[in-house]
């Protein structure tokens, strides 16, 4: 409900956004003053090596061919160095390098199964060297958010919440990275989408008791205002509203920095839209953020947010109104720009001009392809058809749909796209009822993306479809006996185990 500020965002998969594995602690810096000949200047000159081939990774647009060899090269500094790091602490801090920087690569390559195993590596490692420890803990808990394992993600931010923010480790803990401080916030999000209620509330008790133990005892200027803000956040997601308002009142007045405003009284506009209903004063707030600060982070979507209270109310044209200024007023805003002229589209399907809205559904696919909205949109428009009882025509509009998809799919493009496009292959399909043919392409993407875990389960999804939609059981079985032969041991097999034992007893 409640936007957390930029510097405790909370990461959400599907967004392709890195955060803790992004900053992987450099240990080694160079190789002055090692002589040739010895075991360190080697390692050396291999890191320094695994290094440059890294930054042809990223020049070379992670071409696999570039990425095998730089990760080759990693890993050879590793296995080799291993033993004599026991022995020599520059050594030992030189692997630890090249295995944090090792996973860090293979996380911006997408690799992220790989990427976790080898932070886990990285964490064993680092018994020496809490900043490279706290730093691959908390990255093996993103990975797993951005795989989709809430389980496994709450485990990890737990194991690094019982090592790194208890009372005698905290105060080092933040000055390593101060986003750690959000843990405990992490750690509830997740165990309400685990449907955990009491843990999560547990959760945010113990975010705000950190919070104000960091208060009352600390003195650094830029770690008071993160906890402080921090502790916003922890208001919000209690629901406490009236400490929210107060909080955000106190806060305005020790900070005045244009950003810092803005940002409260985009808050303090939520807490009245979302929190306490009063639309009316939420209106005033927004308006009042984009008269005073026309050029902050917030103002479109304050914008947004006050066409969305407009639309919600039936006052359409207002609405309109507003969607054009976000696009016409903030064109380097992608997000708010297309999130404005998706709203445009729905706004024109609400008004009953179907072609208006498919003209600008097809705009937006074809302008802002790699978005959410861009995805969705062609699916939109066969759904229209569909609506009006036009099915050849709907047909015709998924069939380009497909066509959209397959190319983003076929394309040079980010693996976080390419993996989506494949979703919505899926999708699409299966909305033109094109059963077989969709699980035909479930069961073709755990080859070609073996390094996406989640496509694993399209064996079950296949499965499911063989036996309900397709009627053929012995497909359904085949199909889960594959699973278990590709997958032995894993809770994946486990399932399909006993989907083989209800379907064969």
């Amino acid at each position: 409900m409640f936007p957390m500020r930029t510097r405790s965002l909370l990461v959400r998969r599907g967004c392709l956004v890195s955060i803790a594995v992004s900053c992987a602690v450099i240990l080694f810096i160079s190789a002055c003053g090692s002589e040739r000949g010895n075991p360190r200047y080697a390692a050396e000159r291999k890191l320094f090596k695994a290094r440059k081939l890294k930054e042809d990774v990223a020049k070379g647009g992670m071409k696999p061919e570039f990425l095998s060899k730089a990760v080759d090269g990693y890993r050879r500094i590793v296995a080799d160095y291993g033993e004599a790091a026991s022995q020599d602490p520059d050594i030992e801090l030189l692997v630890l390098s090249a295995q944090m920087e090792l996973a860090e690569l293979e996380f911006r390559a997408n690799l992220l199964t790989e990427s976790r195993a080898d932070f886990e590596r990285a964490y064993d490692l680092a018994k020496n060297v809490p900043p490279a420890r706290a730093n691959a803990l908390y990255s093996i808990g993103v990975i797993a958010e951005e795989l989709g394992e809430s389980a496994a993600a709450l485990r990890s931010y737990e194991r690094f919440s019982e090592e790194f923010l208890a009372a005698d480790s905290l105060a080092g803990t933040v000055r390593m990275n101060p986003r750690y401080l959000v843990t405990p916030l992490k750690l509830a999000e997740l165990a309400g989408r685990l449907d955990a209620p009491e843990k999560s509330a547990r959760y945010l008790a113990e975010a705000e008791r950190i919070y104000r133990h960091l208060l009352a005892h600390e003195s650094d200027s830029a770690l008071l205002k993160e906890t402080q803000f921090n502790l916003l956040t922890t208001h919000l997601q209690q629901k406490r509203w009236n400490d929210g308002l107060a909080l955000v009142s106190e806060l305005r007045k020790r900070y005045d920095e244009p950003g810092d405003r803005s940002s409260l009284l985009y808050i303090e506009a939520k807490i009245h839209q979302d929190g306490m209903g009063d639309l009316p004063k939420a209106l005033a707030l927004y308006q009042s953020l984009v008269e005073k600060y026309p050029e902050a982070q917030e103002a479109p979507n304050a914008i947004l947010a006050a066409a969305g209270i407009h639309r919600e109310s039936g006052r359409l044209d207002e609405a309109m109104k507003l969607y054009d200024t976000v696009r016409g007023t903030y064109k380097d805003r992608v997000a708010a720009v297309v999130e404005a002229e998706w709203q445009i589209a729905r706004i024109l399907e609400l008004k009953g001009d179907a072609e208006g809205a498919s003209l600008q559904y097809r705009s937006i696919y074809t302008e802002f392809s790699e978005t959410l909205q861009g995805f969705e949109a062609p699916l939109r428009i066969a759904r229209n058809y569909q609506l009006k009882g036009q099915k050849d025509a709907a047909h015709a509009a998924r069939n380009q749909a497909l066509e959209h998809y397959e190319k983003l799919a076929a394309g040079q493009r980010a693996m976080g796209t390419k993996i989506m496009a494949e979703e919505y292959i899926i999708r699409t399909l299966s909305e033109d009822t094109r059963w077989r043919e969709a699980a035909e392409k479930l069961l073709s993407l755990p080859g070609r993306y073996p390094e996406y875990t989640p496509f694993r389960e399209n064996y079950l999804r296949a499965a499911s479809i063989y036996e309900r939609e397709l009627k053929d059981k012995s497909g359904a079985i085949e199909t889960l006996e594959r699973c278990v032969e590709k997958y032995p041991g894993t809770e994946l097999a486990q399932a399909a185990q006993k989907e083989l034992a209800r379907l064969t007893k």
